[in-house]
């Protein structure tokens, strides 16, 4: 599957080329929301998105050493191992890890938890724990006890502000569905206000979506 190119303007090209051009750095947030900025349908984000957000979505966790992601949407979007054998890292103040979730029943899959999580012995996967949960710390630790550095962070909202103000969001990766949500539903980050100039990257297009990326 190819995407439109249309800034900077080029030939239409894969996911995988254009990630092979342009690798992502450091950590990077990927969301995918309507055009009115909801990133949730019925509590969870599978009703938005189409086929070229998926593709992208695969092509992005194959190109990364990590996938970071909230213990809420583990639990909310039923997690299964990332495509390409990437590690799972997870940050948690509660403890309150999804261990149901499929991704702890592979034998196969790494996974890094930042925070009080005690590994219940039903668990198949390789999890390595550690105590630190300020966010800029955690990654460094779970990074040199993991051996990654590229992460793909994907949510949700207060994952995404804890990134945010511990100065450690580098890229932001945002598919826009081509739709109208409205209702109260969570937008991109948790929290009050705040200001974070972005600088834009790439807009491709397929049909209807477009996919946005910003770097810091």
């Amino acid at each position: 599957m190819e995407f439109d190119v249309l800034h900077p303007a080029g030939a239409p090209a894969t996911a995988d080329e254009l990630l092979s051009r342009h690798p992502l750095r450091g950590v990077a947030v990927n969301m995918v929301a309507s055009v009115d900025g909801r990133i949730a349908v019925d509590g969870g984000s599978s009703a938005l998105g189409g086929e070229g957000d998926h593709t992208l979505f695969n092509a992005l966790r194959r190109s990364v050493d990590a996938v970071l992601a909230g213990t809420a949407t583990v639990r909310a979007e039923g997690y299964g191992p990332p495509a390409g054998g990437a590690a799972l890292l997870m940050i948690t103040r509660s403890g309150d890890v999804p261990w149901d979730a499929p991704v702890f029943a592979a034998p196969q899959q790494r996974i890094g938890i930042a925070g009080p999580a005690e590994v219940p012995a039903r668990v198949r996967a390789q999890v390595t724990t550690i105590g630190t949960i300020e966010p800029r710390a955690a990654l460094a630790e779970l990074r040199t006890a993991m051996g990654v550095e590229s992460v793909l962070c994907e949510g949700g909202p207060t994952l995404n502000r804890a990134l945010l103000d511990a100065g450690v969001l580098d890229e932001l990766l945002l598919t826009v569905d081509p739709s109208l949500r409205g209702g109260d539903a969570s937008t991109l980050l948790a929290g009050g206000p705040t200001t974070a100039p972005l600088r834009l990257v790439w807009v491709l297009r397929r049909g209807d979506e477009l996919f946005l990326r910003y770097a810091r």
